[in-house]
């Protein structure tokens, strides 16, 4: 048998990746409560709830951010269009709440969520997300909530709109600007929303197509080694009963 003193682990996985989630509101005005006093508000702006993913990194981060503050989610000025504007272009505000919740996973009625990060190592990397998305845009017009804290939010969502935001999505994303979603524009959304699952599809194939090549390579290589070792072993349990053999041979003569 082959004996391997050290372990052997081939692992050509990819390693997992991030998936930030951020739900946004257009909001005339919004504000945080603990214990039935308020403790953060903004006016015109957005209102977002932020999920921190077990497997987030600072790009995704980043790239949940760059949405936030660019995506054209206010109209423009003398009805030149409803979705113009950043919340930059408006000189808007933005309450950030933390949400784990966004990650519930359900196994029948009760909720799981183990795709969030866990609650010490979420609050370091939220907090560095607050502080980025300040860098980013004017910092005094970035407010939070208490992070881990039984929060009550109101808000006055203005529309309503309301969008969502991965940084799943990162790796194919798109920079056309958000469209309407009736007339002939809402079937632009729809083709560009098609061609976006299309794409992931085909990614995720490719993935997997990848992922199989990769362990077959492995089970190869292992059985490789298998059969060395067994030629091996085959060969030093040989050579003694040749030698009896000749002995044999010469007592006989």
């Amino acid at each position: 048998m082959l004996n391997i003193t050290a372990p052997y682990v081939l692992d050509c996985r990819t390693p997992p990746q991030g998936g930030m989630k951020a739900v946004v509101q257009r909001v005339i005005s919004a504000s945080v409560a603990v214990d039935g006093k308020v403790i953060s508000q903004i006016g015109k702006g957005l209102l977002v709830l932020v999920g921190v993913d077990r497997y987030d990194q600072a790009t995704d981060s980043s790239f949940i951010i760059k949405k936030i503050l660019g995506a054209k989610l206010f109209p423009g000025d003398n009805d030149s269009g409803p979705w113009k504007r950043s919340v930059m272009d408006v000189e808007g505000e933005v309450l950030c709440v933390s949400q784990f919740t966004l990650f519930a996973n359900f196994k029948g009625m009760k909720p799981d969520f183990h795709e969030s990060m866990p609650g010490s190592s979420s609050r370091s990397f939220y907090s560095s997300f607050l502080e980025e998305i300040r860098r980013s845009y004017v910092a005094d017009r970035i407010k939070d909530g208490e992070f881990g804290a039984m929060m009550q939010v109101s808000l006055v969502n203005d529309g309503p709109v309301t969008v969502t935001f991965e940084s799943r999505d990162k790796a194919i994303s798109s920079t056309s600007e958000p469209t309407a979603t009736n007339g002939r524009s809402g079937q632009t959304r729809e083709k560009d929303e098609h061609a976006r699952l299309k794409a992931l599809k085909k990614a995720e194939l490719e993935q997997r197509t990848m992922d199989n090549a990769r362990w077959k390579a492995e089970a190869r290589a292992m059985a490789d080694l298998e059969r060395k070792g067994d030629v091996q072993a085959g060969g030093t349990d040989t050579a003694p009963r040749t030698e009896e053999s000749s002995g044999s041979n010469v007592d006989q003569r």
